[in-house]
C-alpha cells in the first residue's frame, strides 16, 4: 500500500494532512521532526515524504539532504512545506533535492495532485535504479553512488569498503531445479544481503549470482566481520527446494585518488581468492589465504573422501584404468567394469558417482541411464563418449529428464583438468540412494519435515487461505496491459511462504488438486467480477494441473464457476503446460476442446521444455503460446536461444497463435522481441506476482503514464 510520510513539529498541520492522505485511501506516518523521520524512513521506506522547511533537533533541508544522501532511500519523492514567508530557494531547499514545494495552509487538491505525480515518479525512479528481480541497486545506479562515495573520500578522507559476494556453485541451482527456482534463491540472497546490511550500506545485483556491497565510513577489519556475519547467515539459511548454499566474499579498502576501476578489480580479485581456496569464505584484499585442506567450518554437506565410491563403465580399459587413477587421487575407491551387462551387478547402494560411457557395445549407455531411474539409484552421473557434443548433449538432458543427479558430459579424448572439476564437485552433492522423482523429493537435503503437513495444506484450501497472486502482461506494441496470470500463493502462519512446487505437487499426490483449482477459480472470479466494473477486462490466465485434465467433468464445473459471478468464459484463459498434453492425449483432447466449446480461451505454457508435435499443437484449439523463460533469459546474448525464440514465433504465428514471452527482465531483452515481432511479454522488468489490492495501485499508476 502507497505510504506518505508526513513530517512537521505541529501536531494539528500533521493531523489535517493526515485526514486528507486517509482519505484518498494512502497509508500515513508521522514524524514531529527531521530527526524522527530518518528513524521512520529507515524502518518503513514510505513513497512519498512531506516536509515542514522549519522544524525543531533538524530542520527540512537537512532531513531533505540525508535522504538524497541514501542510496536506499533514493527514489523517495520529498515535498516539501513553507509558511508563504519564507523562501526555500534562499535556505537551500532546492539544492539538497527537493521534488516538489507547496505552501501552507496546504490546499487539498493540491496535495492529492502532487503525490499522483510523485508516485509515478517513484515507480520512474524504481524502474530505473533498481534490479527488476531482487529489488536491489542495480549495476548502474550502483556505480553512480560509489563515484559519489568514491569523491567524499577522495575530499574528507571518510573511507569506505567495497565487497563482493558470489554464490558458490550456482549453476548447479538452475541446472538441477531451473531457473525458476533459481531466481527465487536471488530473491531470498537479497532479502538476507538487506537483513545483514547497516542502513547507510548500499547492496547492488552485480550480475548473476554476483552482488555488490558498498559499506561507507567502514575499515577493512570492521567490513570483514559485517560480511563474515553475511556470510554465516547465508550458509545456515535454507533456500526453498534447494536447501542449503554458500557464498564467497572479497573485500578491498577504498584508496584516495584511486580510479574506481581500479578499486572494483581488487575487490573482484579477492572474491576470486576466496573462490579458489575453497569457497565459502571472507577474504580481504592481500590477506594470506590458507590452503584448501586448511579450511574449516564449511556447511556445505561434503562427504568424507575416504568413503566415496566411483564406479567406472566404459569398454575400454585404459580409459577405466586412466579414471581409476584420476579418482583415487582425489580420494575415491573406484572399481570399474568394461561390459555393460555387468552393470547390475556392479551397481551397489553406497556407489556415490557412475562414470558412464555412452557408446557402448550390446546395451549402450542411454539404456543403462534408463536402468538407473527405473530402479531409483541416486548416484551422481558423469557422462562420457566420443559422439558429437550435440548428441552429448541430448543424452544429458533425457538424464535430467529422468531426474537423475547428472553433473555433465565430457568429450573423448577427456581432458584432465575438466574430469578433475567433476570428481571435485560430486563430492559436495548431497546424495541419497533413491532417486530424487518427485518436486516432493527435491526441497532440501532435510526433507520436508520443514514444511507443513497435509491436514496443514488441506486445512488451508477449505479455510481459502490459499491466496492469489497476479503477473500482468503487457502488449509489446503500445505497452498496454493486454492479460494477468493468476498463481496460487500459500503462506503459512508459522513457516512463511511456502514454495508453490511444493504444495501444488502435494496437492496431487493426496488427490486436493481438484479443490485447489475450484479454489483459485473461485478467487480469480471474485477478482474479475470487481475488475470488469472498473476497467475494461483483459484475459485473465489460469494454470490447471495434468490431474485436471484427467477430471472430464472439469469443464462444465469451472464454467459454473464463472457464471455464479457473471464473469464471461472468454475473459478466462486456461493455461497448460506442454509435458502435460503427452499424458492421456484422449482425455486431454476431450477436456480442452470442451473447454473451448464453451468460450474459454486455451494457452500453451513453458512451450519448449516438452516434447509437443506440431501435429498436436494443430489439434488442439489453443490460441495462446508461452515461450519459457529459459530460452528468453539469453535470447539477447545466445545466438542460438535467439534462433529458438524467432522460429517458435513464426511457427505459433503461422498456427494462428499470440506469442507471450514469459521472464523478460532487461531492456535489451525487450528490444530482441520487439525485433522478433513477439506479441506479449511477461517479467519482473514491468512487475512481480502482486496480490490483488497490489495490482489494483500498480495498474492504477501504470494508467496514470
Amino acid at each position: 500500500m502507497t505510504s506518505v510520510l508526513v513530517v512537521d513539529d505541529d501536531p494539528i498541520v500533521r493531523e489535517l494532512l493526515e485526514l486528507t492522505i486517509k482519505g484518498a485511501g494512502y497509508e500515513c506516518l508521522q514524524a514531529d521532526n527531521g530527526k524522527n523521520a530518518l528513524e521512520i524512513i529507515d524502518e518503513h521506506t514510505p513513497d512519498i515524504v512531506i516536509l515542514d522547511l522549519m522544524m525543531p533537533v533538524m530542520d527540512g533541508v537537512e532531513t531533505c539532504r540525508r535522504i538524497r544522501n541514501s542510496g536506499r532511500h533514493s527514489t523517495i519523492y520529498i515535498i516539501m512545506l513553507s509558511a508563504k514567508t519564507e523562501s526555500i530557494d534562499k535556505v537551500g531547499g532546492l539544492d539538497v533535492g527537493a521534488d516538489a514545494f507547496l505552501s501552507k495552509p496546504v490546499v487539498p487538491t493540491e496535495l492529492l495532485a502532487q503525490i499522483r505525480a510523485g508516485l509515478r515518479t517513484v515507480e520512474d525512479r524504481h524502474s530505473a535504479m533498481t534490479d527488476p528481480l531482487t529489488g536491489l541497486l542495480n549495476r548502474r545506479s550502483f556505480n553512480a553512488f560509489l563515484d559519489r562515495e568514491k569523491a567524499e573520500n577522495d575530499r574528507y578522507g571518510n573511507g569506505f569498503s567495497l565487497a563482493f559476494l558470489d554464490l558458490d556453485h550456482f549453476k548447479q541451482v538452475n541446472d538441477k531445479f531451473g531457473h525458476d527456482v533459481g531466481d527465487s534463491v536471488l530473491v531470498d540472497l537479497a532479502d538476507l544481503i538487506r537483513a545483514n546490511a547497516r542502513p547507510s550500506d548500499l547492496p547492488c545485483r552485480w550480475g548473476g549470482e554476483e552482488f555488490a556491497w558498498l559499506m561507507p565510513k567502514t575499515d577493512l577489519e570492521s567490513a570483514k566481520v559485517a560480511a563474515d556475519r553475511l556470510r554465516a547467515a547465508i550458509a545456515g539459511y535454507r533456500f526453498n527446494q534447494v536447501g542449503a548454499l554458500t557464498a564467497s566474499l572479497g573485500i578491498a579498502l577504498a584508496r584516495r585518488d584511486e580510479d574506481l576501476k581500479t578499486l572494483v578489480k581488487r575487490a573482484d580479485n579477492a572474491l576470486y581468492t576466496a573462490k579458489d581456496a575453497g569457497r565459502n569464505r571472507v577474504v580481504v584484499e592481500g590477506e594470506d589465504v590458507p590452503t584448501n585442506h586448511e579450511i574449516t567450518n564449511i556447511s556445505v554437506e561434503t562427504a568424507s573422501a575416504a568413503q566415496l565410491r566411483m564406479l567406472i563403465v566404459d569398454d575400454d580399459p585404459l580409459i577405466c584404468q586412466y579414471l581409476s587413477l584420476m579418482g583415487e587421487e582425489l580420494g575415491y575407491r573406484s572399481e570399474f567394469v568394461t561390459d555393460s551387462k555387468q552393470f547390475a551387478g556392479a551397481y551397489r547402494p553406497d556407489i556415490d558417482l557412475i562414470v558412464l560411457d555412452l557408446n557402448m557395445p550390446g546395451v549402450d549407455g542411454v539404456e543403462l541411464l534408463r536402468f538407473l531411474a527405473e530402479n531409483e539409484y541416486g548416484a551422481a552421473v558423469i557422462l562420457i563418449s566420443a559422439v558429437e557434443q550435440d548428441v552429448l548433449n541430448a543424452a544429458e538432458n533425457m538424464a535430467l529428464d529422468y531426474r537423475l543427479q547428472v553433473l555433465g558430459g565430457l568429450q573423448k579424448p577427456l581432458v584432465q583438468e575438466q574430469v578433475n572439476s567433476m570428481l571435485e564437485q560430486a563430492k559436495t552433492l548431497n546424495r541419497s540412494n533413491q532417486k530424487v522423482s518427485s518436486p516432493l523429493e527435491i526441497l532440501a537435503p532435510g526433507g520436508t519435515d520443514e514444511l507443513p503437513p497435509l491436514d496443514d495444506l488441506r486445512n488451508a484450501i477449505e479455510k481459502k487461505e490459499i491466496e492469489i497472486y497476479f503477473h500482468p502482461q503487457i502488449r509489446l506494441k503500445g505497452r498496454a496491459l493486454s492479460g494477468l496470470e493468476a498463481l496460487a500463493r500459500w503462506k503459512h502462519p508459522t513457516k512463511g511462504f511456502v514454495p508453490p512446487s511444493y504444495f501444488i505437487a502435494f496437492a496431487e499426490k493426496y488427490n486436493l488438486i481438484d479443490d485447489l483449482t475450484r479454489l483459485v477459480v473461485d478467487k480469480v472470479c471474485e477478482c474479475c467480477k470487481d475488475w470488469q466494473k472498473k476497467w475494461a477486462p483483459v484475459p485473465i490466465s489460469i494454470n490447471i494441473s495434468e490431474s485436471n485434465l484427467d477430471n472430464l467433468n472439469f469443464p462444465e464445473e469451472i464454467l459454473q464457476t464463472v457464471q455464479n459471478y457473471s464473469v464471461v468464459p472468454s475473459t478466462i484463459m486456461i493455461e497448460v503446460t506442454e509435458t502435460s498434453l503427452a499424458t492421456n492425449p484422449n482425455h486431454v483432447m476431450n477436456v480442452l476442446t470442451r473447454l473451448r466449446l464453451k468460450g474459454f480461451q486455451l494457452s500453451i505454457d513453458d512451450f519448449g521444455t516438452g516434447h509437443s508435435s506440431l501435429a498436436r499443437l494443430r489439434k488442439i484449439p489453443f490460441r495462446e503460446l508461452k515461450i519459457d523463460k529459459m530460452f528468453i533469459d539469453t535470447c539477447d546474448t545466445d545466438r542460438e536461444n535467439r534462433v529458438i525464440v524467432s522460429n517458435t514465433m513464426h511457427l505459433a504465428h503461422g498456427l494462428g497463435l499470440k506469442v507471450v514471452a514469459e521472464g523478460v527482465e532487461s531492456e535489451a531483452q525487450l528490444a530482441v522481441l520487439e525485433e522478433l515481432n513477439c506479441d506479449h511479454v511477461q517479467g519482473y522488468y514491468f512487475s512481480k506476482p502482486l496480490p490483488p489490492s497490489e495490482f489494483e495501485a500498480w495498474y492504477g499508476n501504470y494508467l496514470g503514464k
